[in-house]
């Protein structure tokens, strides 16, 4: 049986009326019955603009997975000979998806047009899927016909398109009336209303599964806070940013990857005081950006606030919101920024689905979110060796200059800072009181030194004549104070045994003590200890978080299977997986999911000679789905084969 523990394969609507058409509602025919002399053309063959992603929410004409998107797709007749025939499409209602198909038809040098209805109000009309008719044509049989859906504003589903030999009479076309919708939430001004409406789920939220660190990102001096608390029961803390100041902004990326509209809510927070009137929201989506303002201060609690609805067209990367805080002088009171809220809405108006984006603290938050302080803090930083390392750990406030402007890179670092960087590291709270003769309690490093010995990282250390703490550390405290906070947070370190052991190499371990030999053999072995400067001692802390603090299974945990799929059975689960279905530019193949086979236990990746999308082959990549699996650490197994042939780029992350 083969088993994939979270890996990454990679083998290299506003309706118009149209001239003229053809439309039928409820009483169209829908069947899955042959026909006689029938051609079936899938999807995989047909000419899409566009990406299509697969999906097997709704069975495709085969029972397989269907293919979702809005790009133009074109059904190519070459193979259809003189004669009359009837078309149908394969209709996969979902949902998500446009309740009108549009269609063009080329037969014999004449171009026809077809509307159908996958979706209608009444539940007692619900469309089942299977095959619908586009009418019956005379086709001339020359190869240049085909059956053409134009790109939609919506999302629309994709399975196959058959014809068959008919001797029906040739479709008469009428055209239909098609009363426009008008948008309850845009005025006629086009901007949105914000009117009364609430959420579809409950405005106490509590187990509610947040998007992955990522998508939500800030720039500008924010912080948090915990005495206006956001509607998330796992990261409650808002953030906020004092009055006038630079630019700032929050940017809420919900990923959405369906086409139509969103509503969407933000959580607006009340407090007692010094609230802007004047939050701006910018909401990016189809191209366009609606602003909307709103005032905190009418509120009496905090509590959800509608935005309005609007048309997402299933662009990941460019549809958003973000929170904007400009300089304005005359603005006043202090921004907060917590959750917003977007409900996909199926074409009957239901919720189909509810995803939450919030800012949260954490330091695996402060290095997904791709958004720091910028860097260049320390005018003497700019052409030293240890630039990027000094720079990152002060911005996440782990390390501190000895004045606003200047790090003093090459000054020895003393025992009192070396312990305040790791109290910081290690997130502790904060000790009062004694701990030793020559700290003194007012000293500012008085409260790290006592974190630190009650928090046995000073353990081991000789301290008979006190603690010393402006004296400059050396190597052998260094290593033993890292050491302490390394056993300390417990984290898995079994990788060890595979490093290569360099302590024999040094020339001066015969002065080494024997407090600190074990300590020093440890961190040599990691890589982390190099010297003892201010500079050395940022970047040994870096490689502490990096190694122990950041990443890393605590060693006092069971291990759990948190994923796994063995591939019995004979059709590749996409609720779980992904894949691509286009042609990458930097590789010299296209991927599709035809070409993922699952048989035997086991996932085949096809490679095949033939070109498409301008690529002489075709291969195919999966993936699994981030919301299925987004562990960090832990133990993976997977067995696999790769192709035993040159220009093959096989991949395994």
């Amino acid at each position: 049986m083969k088993k994939i523990v979270a890996l990454l394969l990679v083998v290299c609507m506003l309706i118009t009326a149209l001239p003229v058409f053809a439309s039928k509602t409820a009483e169209q025919e829908f069947s899955t019955d042959k026909i006689k002399g029938e051609v079936i053309i899938p999807f995989t063959d047909a000419q899409a603009a566009g990406e299509y992603k697969p999906s097997t929410v709704v069975a495709g004409y085969d029972g397989g997975a269907h293919y979702w998107g809005s790009a133009e797709v074109i059904y190519e007749l070459t193979e259809m000979k003189k004669g009359r025939y009837e078309l149908f499409f394969w209709v996969c209602p979902h949902p998500v998806c446009m309740e009108k198909l549009e269609f063009e038809i080329m037969h014999a040098g004449e171009t026809s047009k077809y509307v159908i209805y996958q979706a209608t109000e009444s539940e007692d009309e619900k469309v089942e899927p299977g095959w619908v008719s586009l009418g019956v044509y005379d086709f001339a049989g020359d190869g240049a016909e085909y059956v053409k859906m134009p790109k939609a504003p919506g999302t629309t589903r994709q399975s196959a398109v058959k014809y068959a030999p008919s001797t029906k009479d040739v479709t008469v076309y009428t055209e239909p009336v098609v009363e426009e919708k008008k948008d309850e939430n845009i005025s006629s001004e086009g901007v949105p209303v914000i009117g009364d409406k609430k959420p579809d789920s409950s405005s106490k939220l509590k187990d509610i599964e947040v998007l992955p660190a990522g998508k939500c990102r800030w720039e500008g001096d924010w912080r948090f806070s915990s005495a206006v608390l956001g509607p998330m029961a796992e990261y409650p803390n808002s953030m906020w940013i004092a009055g006038v100041g630079e630019e700032a902004t929050v940017t809420y990326n919900p990923q959405i990857e369906a086409v139509g509209d969103v509503n969407v809510f933000v959580y607006l927070l009340w407090w007692h005081e010094n609230q802007n009137p004047q939050v701006k929201y910018e909401v990016h989506h189809n191209g366009k950006v609606d602003t909307v303002m709103l005032d905190p201060t009418t509120l009496t609690e905090s509590s959800w606030v509608y935005l309005g609805t609007f048309d997402f067209a299933g662009d990941i990367e460019n549809e958003f919101v973000k929170l904007v805080c400009q300089k304005d002088e005359n603005v006043k009171g202090n921004t907060r920024a917590s959750t917003i809220m977007f409900e996909i809405v199926n074409t009957e108006g239901g919720i189909w689905q509810t995803k939450y984006v919030t800012p949260y603290e954490s330091i695996e938050t402060l290095i997904d979110k791709g958004v720091m302080a910028p860097l260049d803090k320390f005018a003497d930083m700019k052409d030293h060796w240890a630039y990027y390392d000094v720079e990152y750990m002060a911005n996440e406030g782990l390390v501190s200059g000895v004045s606003e402007d200047t790090f003093d890179p090459e000054a020895q670092i003393t025992r009192a800072e070396y312990v305040t960087i790791l109290d910081r590291a290690m997130g502790f709270e904060m000790t009062e009181g004694d701990s030793y003769a020559d700290v003194a309690k007012d000293a500012w490093y008085a409260p790290y030194v006592a974190t630190a010995k009650a928090n046995g990282l000073l353990k081991g250390l000789p301290t008979d004549d006190g603690f010393k703490p402006e004296q400059p550390i050396t190597r052998q405290e260094m290593a033993l104070f890292t050491y302490n906070a390394i056993k300390q947070i417990g984290r898995n370190d079994e990788w060890l045994a595979d490093m290569p052991d360099d302590y024999a190499k040094f020339t001066d371990t015969a002065e080494v003590a024997d407090w600190a030999e074990e300590a020093l053999k440890y961190l040599i072995k990691t890589g982390i200890i190099k010297g003892t400067t201010r500079a050395q001692g940022a970047v040994i802390l870096k490689r502490f978080m990096s190694y122990f603090v950041w990443a890393g299974p605590p060693t006092d945990q069971e291990r759990v299977m948190t994923f796994n799929d063995e591939f019995n059975g004979t059709e590749m689960d996409w609720s779980v997986w992904r894949s691509e279905a286009k042609a990458p530019g930097h590789i010299q193949s296209s991927r599709w999911p035809e070409n993922v086979e699952v048989h035997d236990g086991a996932v085949h990746l096809v490679i095949r000679h033939e070109e498409r999308e301008g690529k002489e082959w075709t291969a195919a990549s999966v993936w699994v789905r981030p919301e299925v699996f987004a562990q960090k650490y832990g133990y993976w197994e997977a067995r696999y084969k790769i192709a035993a042939s040159s220009g093959i780029n096989n991949s395994f992350w």
